[in-house]
């Protein structure tokens, strides 16, 4: 099924994209192969993606995968070769490659966050396999811990100061309680549920959002529910998935005629990597 609009510019991009991708990947991963470096450790504000590849057939298909806007090199990390992805500003969109490669393409993939080092002294100081790289890299699992230590903190403070007078019992009720609630509520939205999965016969309207965040804000204030999908190796807003075609032509000029690249695909060529993205109203 063809798609129903696509802005001239988006397919201009793509098939220039398309066009010299392979002699990018082809000219990196010859002078990478042989003697991979050590991989880079992720910028400020950037989130990388490590994808296994036993080898360099695997590796070159990796590579052949990921987006031609990120900087895709060979290199080693713990003593093993990986295919390292970088330039990625937000959580969800590298999530939701890293779930492609593991569930669509079959290849094991690691996130490292903001600030994780990788380079020799991790190596040397660190966890002896790469198995342990999901552990340090899946924010939503650390990201809650520190918010049970002020609990614990906050109860052993009252017992010390019980035997004196029942003021203090109160006051640490009244001044924790809801520092925790609002911790707990801020945390929630960051730990969307990933589950990739591919959708049957119908029509999906797909966003391209260039990972602009004001995009997604735009995209919740015209339909009910915002996801996030993958079609043909790219991360999209999935707006609407609906069996008529009717349905989904009028959210079509509905997006387009707010300035949206939008455009209507086969439902069964996309992977619904979440069904409601958390969108920021900072």
């Amino acid at each position: 099924m063809k798609p129903f609009y696509r802005s001239t510019l988006a397919t201009l991009l793509w098939g220039t994209s398309a066009f010299f991708a392979p002699l990018l990947m082809a000219t990196t991963l010859a002078s990478a192969q042989s003697d991979p470096p050590v991989c880079p450790p992720p910028g400020d504000q950037e989130y990388l993606l490590l994808v296994r590849g036993e080898d360099e057939a695997e590796r070159s298909d990796i590579a052949s995968i990921l987006p031609v806007e990120s900087s895709v090199i060979i290199c080693r990390y713990l003593d093993e070769v990986l295919v390292r992805a970088g330039g990625f500003t937000q959580l969800e969109t590298v999530n939701a490659w890293a779930s492609y490669m593991s569930s669509e393409a079959d290849y094991e993939s690691f996130v490292i966050r903001p600030g994780d080092q990788i380079n020799d002294q991790t190596v040397a100081s660190g966890s002896t396999s790469p198995e342990t790289v999901p552990e340090t890299t899946t924010a939503p699992v650390i990201e809650t811990e520190p918010e049970t230590e002020p609990e614990t903190e906050s109860e052993t403070a009252p017992e010390a100061t019980a035997p004196i007078e029942t003021e203090p019992e109160t006051a640490p009720e009244a001044t924790v309680s809801p520092e925790a609630t609002e911790t707990q509520s801020a945390a929630a939205p960051i730990t969307p549920t990933f589950e990739p999965t591919r959708l049957e016969t119908g029509y999906a309207v797909l966003v391209d959002y260039s990972s602009n965040p004001e995009i997604a804000e735009t995209l919740s204030q015209l339909v009910s529910s915002v996801g996030l999908a993958v079609y043909q190796q790219r991360p999209y807003l999935l707006a609407s998935y609906s069996e008529s075609e009717d349905t989904a032509a009028t959210t079509l000029q509905e997006l387009s005629n707010a300035q949206l690249a939008a455009v209507v695909v086969d439902a069964q060529e996309v992977v619904q990597i979440s069904k409601s993205v958390v969108i920021s109203n900072n």
